[in-house]
């Protein structure tokens, strides 16, 4: 079956239909996750969760565009952008085994062990300086591709090209990016 056929077949009711959408869809739909928190079991959970929404509000879905992926995807990045939001993110507390009687804070999130900043900043400061180093055409379409997060389409459409063409310069540009200096320097560092 077709994804629209099997979104026709979830909406009246399928749950098998809907299991094979979830299937076909679960890894990318973690990666969306993964890619904005960092957290393999927080992508995880984020992507159940859009899961069991897109189940719960499959009857007032209508085949756009990209579709199901699309409609999914942008249900896991507002979980993401409401996870930040949260108090859940911001701070948690735990008691201090050794004092009942002192509380200490606990920082739970991870990008903010100074080992990772520094990391996360000197990787963002390589690919700064690598993307500089592309062709401009090679650089319109990494950034609208990978900063902007354009579909593969759109990106073409952006740059003026055909989807074959984007697809190759994005493939020459990644290609790129990792023999660049700065990029293989951190590679020997880790």
């Amino acid at each position: 079956m077709t994804p629209q056929e099997l979104v026709a077949a979830a909406q009246a009711g399928d749950r098998d239909a809907f299991a094979q959408l979830w299937a076909t869809y679960r890894r990318e739909m973690e990666g969306i996750a993964y890619a904005r928190t960092g957290d393999h079991y927080l992508a995880e959970d984020i992507a159940s969760e859009a899961f069991l929404r897109a189940w719960k509000n499959l009857p007032t879905f209508t085949w756009r565009g990209q579709g199901f992926p699309a409609w999914v995807g942008s249900i896991v990045r507002n979980i993401v952008i409401d996870y930040y939001k949260s108090c859940h993110y911001q701070r948690s507390w735990a008691t201090d085994t050794t004092d009942e009687e002192t509380w200490r804070e606990v920082d739970l999130d991870r990008r903010n062990d100074p080992i990772n900043v520094v990391a996360h900043a000197e990787l963002a400061a390589a690919l700064d300086e690598a993307i500089a180093d592309l062709t401009p055409g090679q650089r319109a379409v990494i950034v609208r591709r990978f900063g902007a997060e354009l579909s593969p389409t759109d990106t073409a459409a952006e740059v003026g090209l055909n989807l074959h063409a984007a697809k190759t310069m994005q493939h020459r540009a990644t290609r790129a990016l990792r023999r660049h200096p700065a990029i293989a320097a951190l590679e020997v560092a880790a």
